[in-house]
Order: C-alpha cells, then sequence, then structure tokens
C-alpha cells in the first residue's frame, strides 16, 4: 500500500514537473499563464467543450497584450499545441477577458491544464471563433453587441437583427448579462429576428437542443425565450418560454403537439434554461444543470418545419408574445446534448472562476530575435548590413547562424554557421548596441555578396542558448542585383532637318529595375529623365547612363544628333601622284521625299579653278562632281565624329552612307552621262554602275588616312590597285571636323 501511494506522488510530481516545464508556443509571444480547470466541475470527460475563461481583471493582460488582444491565445499543457478561442470581451485598461476555448477533451478525473499567452506586439488576431464550436452547434448567439446586428459565432451564420429596443431603462441591447452583455427585452414589443434558415429546421426526426440564461421580471403569463413556430390551431415548430412561473418547451407537427415544463421558482434570478429533444423519444427540460420535466414525444411523427423566422424574445403564434426580462448566451445545437455537458456548462457559465483558476505570469526564456533588414523592397548591389534584434530575459551567452534562402527559413546557404554574439567587439564584421540581452539589443552584420547569384532572398536568422533557440526570416524576400541596366536609344543617322527627340531605354533584364537615366547633351550639365529634345543646327554629342534599384550604374554612353536646317559646309582631302588638294563642299538646304525642294545645283566661285555640282536628300545622300577635273564625289555623314568612306558601284536604297570616287580620263560629259544623279528633279535609284578608271599603263597604289586639320598626314591603310576597274569600300572612324585623305601613287 505504501508503495501504491509512493508511486502515485512520483506520478503527480513529474505531472507537475512536466507542466512547470512545458515548451513555449513560440518565442515571439513574451509571457503566459497556466490556467487549472477543477476536474470536480466537469460531470464527465466531454470532447471538444467550450470552455469559458472569465477574468475579471489582469493588470498583467492590461500592460502587457495589445490593446485589441490579437496577441492571445491558449495552448493545452505541452505549451505548443494551440487551440481555437472566441474573444467575446477585452478591456485593455483593466485587463478584463471574456473568452471561450474549445478545450479537445475536458477530463471528470484529473484537472485539465491550458496555457494563455500574450505579449506580442506584431501579432496578428488568433481567434479562430468558428472553430470554437464544435459542428451540433447551429446557432451562438453571445449578445455582446451594444447596436446593430447580433452575430452568430457559427459558420451558418444564423444573425440576429433586433427590432424595437429603445434604450430605456426596460428596453436596451446594453444590458448586463450572466456572462458579458445581454439584451433587455421590455415584454411588449422587442424582439431579435434571426432569420429561417435551414439549419434552424429539424423535419420530422433530428435532435436538437435549445438553450439560453434568462433573468425574468415576471414569470407570469406567456413569456417567449426561443420561438420558431406558426400560427395558432394546426400550430407547428418550436417554442421555450417561461409560462406563468414554469420553463415551458412545446413541439408541433400540425397534428400533434407535446409540452414539459419545469417551475420557475421567483423573478429577478438568472436561469440556465435548456430542453434537450430526443426524436421519437424524449424531451428533457434543465434548470441550473438540474433534470427538470421530462416527457415522451415519440407521437410528434411529423415535420415540424416552419417558414417563419427563428425569434428571440417573441413569439407569432396567433398571438404576440414577447418576453419581459434578461436573456443572454442562446445557443441551438442539431444534436440532444446529455445531462454531463448540460450540467458542465452551468458550473462553467455560473461560476466560471471557480471552474477555471489562474497561474502566475511567466516569461519567456527563449531568445527572441527579429530581422529587420533587408526586408521587402529592398535592393542589394554590395555589401550588405544584416540588422537583427535580439532579447534574451534571462540574459544567457547567446549564438547566432545567418544564411540566405529562397524561400523564408530553409538557411539554404550559410553565411556565417556559429557566431558567438557576446564576443561581438571582437568580430571585424559584427557590431551590436552592447551584450545586456534582457532588452532588445540590435546586431548589425555586414554581408558581403560577393559570389552570390543575383535572385530574390530571404535572410534566416537563428539565435541559441544553452536551452533554447529561436528563428526568424525576413517578411518577405529582398532582391540581390549586381549588374548594371543597359540603356539604348532612338537618335537617328545623318543629318536630320527637324528637331529630333532622343528616347532612352532602359533595361535591367528583370531584375531590380530601372530607376533613373541621366543624360547630358554636348559636356553641358547633368539632367534626369527618360528622352531630351534637340533643337539647334549643329553636331551634337549625348552622353548618358542609368541606374538600377539596386544602385548599379552603367557605363556611360555616347550618341549623335545631326540636326541641319539650312547649309552646311565640310571638307576632303585628296592627293593624286603627291599633289595635296582640299576641297570645301557646301551641300544646299534639305530635300524630302526623294523629290528636289531646294536648288539642286550649286556652282562654288571658281578662284580655285575649281567648280562643284553639290546635291542632297532626305536619305543624307550626298553628291559632289568636280565640274573642270576628274572627279565625282558622293558623301553620307554617318554621325558628327565619325566619317566612313566608301567606293561603291551602284546606289542602294537600303545603304545610306555612301561615297563614291571617280578618277578617270573619261570626260565630264562622260560621267554626266553614265550616272546622272538628278533627273527631271528627282533622285534616281536605278543609276548605272560608276566605274574607278585608270590609266591604262599605270597601277594605283591607294592609302586612306585622317588629316589633322592639315597638320600631318595618318595613313592607316593601304591598298594596290592594279589596271582595270575595281569596286573598294573603305571606312574610317575619325574625330570631329578631321578630313579624310586619299592618297594615289602610280607604282
Amino acid at each position: 500500500m505504501k508503495k501504491s501511494w509512493f508511486l502515485i506522488l512520483i506520478i503527480a510530481f513529474l505531472l507537475l514537473f512536466l507542466e512547470a516545464n512545458a515548451a513555449w508556443y513560440n518565442s515571439n509571444w513574451l509571457y503566459r499563464k497556466a490556467i487549472t480547470i477543477d476536474s470536480s466541475k466537469v460531470s464527465a470527460t466531454l470532447s471538444n467543450f467550450p470552455v469559458l475563461i472569465s477574468i475579471a481583471s489582469d493588470s498583467d493582460l492590461a500592460s502587457k497584450a495589445q490593446s485589441d488582444a490579437n496577441d492571445i491565445l491558449f495552448t493545452l499543457s505541452d505549451g505548443t499545441t494551440k487551440l481555437a478561442h472566441e474573444i467575446e470581451d477585452f478591456n485593455s485598461a483593466t485587463g478584463k477577458l471574456i473568452a471561450w476555448v474549445k478545450v479537445p477533451s475536458l477530463s471528470s478525473s484529473t484537472d485539465t491544464t491550458l496555457y494563455m499567452y500574450y505579449g506580442n506586439s506584431s501579432a496578428s488576431s488568433q481567434q479562430d471563433a468558428v472553430n470554437v464550436w464544435d459542428v451540433n452547434y447551429v446557432m451562438v448567439q453571445h449578445f455582446n453587441e451594444t447596436s446593430g446586428t447580433h452575430n452568430d459565432s457559427t459558420s451558418n451564420d444564423n444573425d440576429g437583427i433586433p427590432y424595437n429596443f429603445d434604450e430605456s431603462a426596460d428596453s436596451t441591447m446594453n444590458a448586463t448579462g450572466k456572462i458579458n452583455g445581454a439584451d433587455l427585452f421590455d415584454g411588449t414589443n422587442d424582439y431579435v429576428d434571426c432569420g429561417d434558415d435551414g439549419s434552424l429546421n429539424f423535419g420530422a426526426d433530428k435532435d436538437f437542443t435549445l438553450e439560453a440564461w434568462v433573468n425574468p421580471n415576471s414569470i407570469t403569463s406567456y413569456r417567449d425565450i426561443i420561438s420558431k413556430a406558426n400560427g395558432a390551431g394546426a400550430e407547428k415548430g418550436y417554442q421555450l418560454r417561461i409560462s406563468n412561473g414554469y420553463l415551458y418547451f412545446k413541439i408541433c407537427d400540425g397534428t400533434a403537439y407535446k409540452a414539459v415544463s419545469y417551475a420557475i421558482p421567483e423573478p429577478n434570478t438568472w436561469y440556465h434554461c435548456v430542453v434537450a429533444v430526443n426524436r421519437g423519444s424524449n424531451a428533457t427540460s434543465y434548470v441550473n444543470g438540474n433534470l427538470g420535466g421530462v416527457i415522451d414525444i415519440s407521437e410528434v411523427e411529423g415535420d415540424i418545419d416552419v417558414t417563419e423566422s427563428l425569434l428571440i424574445g417573441a413569439a407569432f403564434v396567433g398571438n404576440y408574445y414577447y418576453a419581459d426580462g434578461t436573456i443572454d448566451e442562446v445557443r441551438i445545437s442539431d444534436s440532444a446534448r446529455d445531462g454531463n455537458w448540460i450540467q458542465t456548462s452551468y458550473n462553467n457559465m455560473s461560476s466560471p472562476s471557480t471552474f477555471c483558476t489562474l497561474g502566475a505570469g511567466e516569461t519567456s526564456e527563449i531568445p527572441i530575435v527579429t530581422v529587420n533588414a533587408p526586408q521587402a523592397g529592398n535592393y542589394v548591389s554590395t555589401d550588405a548590413n544584416i540588422v537583427f534584434s535580439v532579447q534574451d530575459f534571462d540574459n544567457s551567452e547567446l549564438h547566432v547562424r545567418l544564411s540566405y534562402s529562397v524561400s523564408a527559413g530553409a538557411f539554404a546557404n550559410d553565411i556565417n554557421v556559429d557566431v558567438n554574439l557576446n564576443n561581438y567587439a571582437a568580430i571585424s564584421n559584427l557590431s551590436c548596441d552592447d551584450s545586456n540581452w534582457e532588452d532588445s539589443t540590435q546586431c548589425i552584420y555586414n554581408w558581403t555578396i560577393s559570389g552570390v547569384p543575383d535572385g530574390n532572398y530571404f535572410i534566416d536568422v537563428n539565435v541559441w542558448d544553452s536551452s533554447a533557440s529561436s528563428v526568424d526570416s525576413s517578411n518577405s524576400s529582398f532582391m540581390v542585383d549586381t549588374n548594371a541596366p543597359v540603356t539604348s536609344d532612338n537618335a537617328p543617322l545623318g543629318w536630320q532637318s527637324q528637331p529630333v527627340t532622343v528616347v532612352f531605354s532602359c533595361d535591367d533584364n528583370s531584375e531590380s529595375g530601372c530607376s533613373y537615366t541621366r543624360y547630358s547633351v554636348d559636356s553641358g550639365s547633368w539632367a534626369t529623365g527618360s528622352s531630351v529634345k534637340i533643337y539647334s543646327d549643329g553636331n551634337h554629342s549625348i552622353q548618358y547612363y542609368s541606374v538600377d534599384r539596386a544602385g548599379n550604374i552603367e557605363s556611360t554612353n555616347t550618341t549623335y544628333v545631326a540636326i541641319m536646317r539650312g547649309d552646311h559646309n565640310f571638307s576632303v582631302g585628296f592627293i593624286f601622284d603627291g599633289n595635296y588638294r582640299s576641297y570645301t563642299v557646301k551641300i544646299p538646304g534639305f530635300v524630302s521625299d526623294q523629290n528636289v525642294q531646294l536648288t539642286s545645283t550649286q556652282v562654288i566661285s571658281n578662284s580655285s579653278g575649281i567648280d562643284y555640282v553639290a546635291f542632297h536628300d532626305s536619305n543624307d545622300l550626298f553628291g559632289l562632281i568636280a565640274a573642270d577635273k576628274t572627279y565625282s564625289l558622293d558623301i553620307t555623314n554617318v554621325n558628327p565624329s565619325t566619317f566612313n568612306v566608301y567606293f561603291h558601284q551602284r546606289y542602294d536604297s537600303n545603304s545610306r552612307r555612301e561615297i563614291w570616287l571617280l578618277h578617270s580620263k573619261c570626260s565630264f560629259s562622260d560621267i554626266d552621262e553614265k550616272m546622272p544623279l538628278i533627273k527631271n528633279n528627282t533622285f534616281l535609284s536605278n543609276r548605272k554602275l560608276p566605274s574607278i578608271c585608270f590609266t591604262e599603263s599605270a597601277e594605283y597604289r591607294v592609302t586612306v588616312g585622317l588629316d589633322y586639320y592639315n597638320s600631318s598626314i595618318d595613313i592607316n591603310s593601304d591598298l594596290r590597285l592594279p589596271k582595270g576597274t575595281h569596286r573598294i569600300r573603305i571606312s574610317n572612324a575619325g574625330v570631329s571636323n578631321n578630313r579624310v585623305v586619299l592618297n594615289f601613287t602610280t607604282t
């Protein structure tokens, strides 16, 4: 016998020890209190029972819980299994709490321990009101609303619409209830209409239970509590009412009806009124948990459904009957609750402070970590600071692991596996405000992102001490982007006759995205924008670059815009048989649409012994014929600082950058006849093939270079042309205003 008692004591001690050392739900919740349910108040072990937690005031809840109670939650005795709960009322000034918690198994032999957690300033609502009430509840009305609709806590949405409450001394939705708030009915015309949902109809064979807390002002006459029935005579439906000193229940199928009653001894007293209906058997009434009347209802075999609304506080059955008094916590189930359930419900609601006792507050010993940066919308292009806050109420030595991952919490790529935060001062890339972890302390770790592929990531942080650990991740992904954007422009080639808008198109290749573009015109000041309009004549250089959201800066690009709304001069130099000639060519104003709009022939003064005929069309084709020499030249300017030179056989409408050069013993009339540029004021696209003609007895060597303002000649290519006819293309990228020089020598 002694051994048995000793074993019992050991088991009890272990249970207490396990409860006292229950795991912690989450490190973000800083506090909790144990709630112990007295098994002696539980009539039998019950499943999925909604326990009322009623705390009149609590200074810890008032000072440490969110003002809207979003962070309050409940768990089983293991400290981690979260339970569905509904908060009916919370007063943040006093810490008053009215909550309903679904307990999976409520023991009648062993006290049940729950934990109430609070103290998480960032938590969203933890409530799960619908799932507090098991599948058999079809309506639960707490009557805690002081105006507007009374909301059904079940998923059936059997909400109630109050009528005729005038908020006077005897008619108000803001009355003091048994649990919390309640409605005070004046006995004249106040009622609540809960509609005609199918969940409130029980047909010919479905069991059901009606229950409510009632404090009647009068127990005389007919004072309906719950009614879903139709008119006098062949009545159908069900009613629960106080009738001349009795709790009275009536069920009708239009042919037969049965009623059961139980004495209500006096008015102005709270009564828990319940009737459990087993179809084909009995209807049993309970008052304050005690068995009342029982009646055989097997004769009521028909369908009791009606289309009338379910009413609280009234019945419209031929005459109008209204409740006179206060009603609270109205529930309807589509099962017949047994006596143990009903008795335990009464015990819980009539005296919640003895049904449950609240333990002392506990503080989490789990280190708390919160990742502050980088977070959503951050872009990282160079070394980044990982900013996190840590707190540990027992001020232990803390260690941290840092990782980055494509999905939060994966710890896929370690940045640092184990850093002793207490030694932060000795670690070059780590800093902390201090090492007093009892207060929230910020630490910064400088992360070198070299080698990290561009992409979206989360930062994962795990902090631990000798007994527990805590994990947090970025709340949303950030982006690593180390590549600069690429920007292009739409600047047109060649000379333009109208102002030009240059548009800059930035592409960041689906990374962080372009932030802005900077540009400068003709080495002027820098501006920000996606386009620039060039108005003035001349050869304009435009420099530009873009910056993406991660701060990557593109290398500077250069483009050119040449605008000529009047005449234009440029120089071409030739060396033939050692004799240098420099010609200034005047190009008239622009023409358009292949039709010559301006003067097509321009004669330069013959003082130099040379006359020129010059042509120009909208495609930037320049034509030049030296009238008294054997030279014919077409020129297209590519951009202000590049000049391309071509020997070419044919005018090609798809190639706009051409020079034609003819050196021939042929007469000028032959040249004019063989390759006319303009006929009938229109440029020709089908001109005959021009040729480069040399003397029959000579072979020419052609070299090409730049005349740097006629100071020297830089020869950078060398060709040998044998006797005959040749087609040669030569291209040279030069400096603005330098002249292209062609050197012909016989060999």
